[in-house]
């Protein structure tokens, strides 16, 4: 089976993620993913759209990281807040 291109980059970036933290560790990233967060943070407030997407690209590292290296599935977790967000926005448009 042809892998397409979008998922021979998610298996090879899961592949770096993780060979990055096996290299440094959980403390070392955690700090990194900090500092990541606070960069992403000012290019919000800055409304740079270049960088909101570089920085995004960073958090999405992180985050990859921390859910390999720490075993956390978030896809059901972030499937329940989507849909508690989507009851709660049904429940202010039957409130208007």
């Amino acid at each position: 089976m042809n892998m397409t291109t979008k998922e021979f980059l998610e298996t090879a970036n899961k592949e770096m993620s993780r060979k990055v933290w096996e290299h440094y560790g959980k403390e070392t990233q955690k700090k990194k993913f900090i500092e990541e967060l606070s960069e992403l943070i000012t290019a919000l407030a800055k409304e740079d759209r270049r960088a909101i997407g570089e920085e995004m690209a960073d958090v999405k590292v992180m985050i990859m990281q921390f859910e390999n290296g720490m075993e956390i599935d978030t896809l059901p977790i972030m499937n329940y807040k989507l849909h508690r967000q989507l009851a709660r926005i049904e429940n202010e448009n039957n409130n208007k």
